[in-house]
């Protein structure tokens, strides 16, 4: 009936008064008029889109694995298996009429396919999430001095080791006249930056509780090789076509191995600069002090009969909590 792209397959439909959206597998969103729909003919041509729209990120298309139409039933949300969500409005793009395309006879040529590359509503990381942080962080000039203002990042870390920093949208909300439910309006999530800072999974992640004075930041992860590496964090804003992009830099300020298994705890207290750090595949418990993170060092060890599964602060002491439901001051 209906013509997709070549080895496309259907994800999800969705119908307007006028057309019957397809989103494929390929990556693009199809427009099939509903009046050559409601006449077919088997065995007749198939119908082709008058509106196509692609899924691309960076240039590379982006295969969708699942489509919905959002509460007002105007636009479709498509979730792509590189982990972007794209929104497109149900209805199609209106072009002028152009009378001279005609063909030589005279008669009027066939309308010419309406094609769109929609921007990406979200962007996360494909694979696994293990664990994530937020931070406020200061932003600085492009040529490193403070440009006066803050802003909030989102960061997680993925099985493959890889960070994906963005900054968190600005949630516009209001209240209905006659009370009620909230109406929220999120804005595009903005990808900044990728970062690499070790290829092992990315097990846990703590935000020191430390600064530059330029305003960095530092933020501290475990890994699954028992490494606990510390990134330095910055917060760059670049003159760009008249307007202002914000860019994320970061580097490895500090590399140390503790363990021979995962890093599954990492708990900073908020009164100083101490971290206790811990493993499930040992009983050793470390506390580091993060206050110069270019020369962290352990501080001290305690060694409980069970494994520590959670750490907790109280001023200076520590408590831990082990699977042998024990706690340890």
């Amino acid at each position: 009936c209906a013509a997709l792209g070549t080895s496309a397959k259907a994800v999800a439909f969705a119908v307007s008064t006028s057309h019957v959206v397809v989103v494929d597998s390929s990556g693009a969103a199809n427009w099939f008029p509903r009046l050559s729909i409601d006449g077919f003919v088997p065995g007749s041509v198939p119908i082709k889109p008058e509106q196509l729209a692609t899924f691309t990120v960076q240039g590379r298309s982006q295969s969708a694995v699942s489509a919905v139409m959002d509460p007002t039933v105007r636009y479709i949300l498509a979730g792509c298996r590189g982990g972007s969500i794209f929104k497109v409005s149900l209805d199609v793009i209106e072009c002028e009429a152009n009378e001279e395309e005609d063909d030589d006879e005279g008669n009027p040529s066939e309308e010419a396919l309406i094609e769109v590359s929609p921007a990406p509503l979200a962007t996360f990381q494909s694979g696994a999430t293990l664990c994530a942080a937020c931070l406020p962080i200061g932003v600085l000039k492009s040529d490193l001095t403070k440009a006066g203002k803050m802003t909030t990042l989102y960061v997680n870390g993925s099985h493959t080791g890889l960070l994906t920093f963005w900054e968190l949208p600005t949630i516009a909300g209001e209240r209905r006249s006659g009370g009620g439910i909230r109406e929220v309006r999120l804005n595009a999530i903005s990808v900044l930056s990728t970062a690499l800072p070790r290829s092992s999974p990315v097990t846990a992640m703590e935000v020191l509780n430390v600064a530059s004075t330029m305003g960095s930041r530092f933020l501290m992860l475990g890994h699954l090789d028992g490494w606990v590496t510390v990134v330095k964090i910055d917060a760059v804003e670049h003159n760009v076509n008249d307007g202002h992009q914000l860019t994320i830099e970061t580097s490895v300020v500090q590399s140390v191995h503790l363990f021979q298994g995962a890093v599954t705890m990492l708990e900073g207290n908020t009164s100083n600069a101490y971290v206790a750090i811990g493993s499930f595949s040992d009983p050793t418990v470390y506390v580091m002090d993060a206050g110069v993170v270019a020369s962290m060092t352990v501080m001290a060890f305690v060694t409980t009969e069970a494994v520590a599964a959670k750490a907790i602060w109280e001023a200076a002491n520590l408590f831990l909590v082990t699977t042998g439901n024990e706690m340890v001051m």
